[in-house]
């Protein structure tokens, strides 16, 4: 697994050096896409993140008495309800 933070020092390391002395910067491209790649990554595991959050949640039912339910879809899109 790559290290976004690595990536992120090492590239912003070299664009204060260039800056400081009033130099073009030479990235790798492969270090742009790399780092472009695993920044996709950890937003698409953010975003099942907070999606499981807003999913899996406790759901309540009021008539005469309250019922607790547990709502829970899982990433194959079943889902199951219990009353506890």
């Amino acid at each position: 697994m790559t290290d976004i933070t690595e990536l992120a020092q090492s590239l912003r390391r070299r664009a204060a050096s260039a800056n400081e002395f009033g130099e073009g910067l030479y990235v790798k491209g492969d270090e742009i896409i790399e780092l472009v790649d695993v920044l996709d990554k950890a937003q698409q595991r953010i975003y099942e993140l907070e999606y499981d959050e807003v999913v899996n949640g406790w759901l309540t039912q009021s008539t005469n008495s309250t019922w607790l339910y547990w709502l829970s879809i899982t990433t194959n899109s079943a889902a199951k309800l219990s009353c506890i």
